[in-house]
């Protein structure tokens, strides 16, 4: 999701760039790809929460990051 929402922030912010006009309409279309993203960090947090209370393992979606 969050590659979604970068992606979304580029495509957005090129085509803000090519037409002012649509300025307006492409943070509200960014601020809907933000609140989407962070809806998404809450249910992850969630299922975390979840399988710990169910299965007593912890899980942490950050855990990629540790990987090389």
């Amino acid at each position: 999701m969050d590659a979604l929402h970068r992606s979304v922030f580029r495509i957005l912010l090129t085509h803000m760039m090519e037409d002012p006009h649509i300025i307006g309409a492409g943070m509200d279309l960014f601020l809907v790809s933000r609140n989407l993203e962070r809806v998404a960090d809450l249910a992850t947090n969630i299922a975390e929460d979840v399988v710990f209370l169910v299965e007593g393992k912890t899980i942490k979606h950050h855990a990629e990051l540790d990987e090389p």
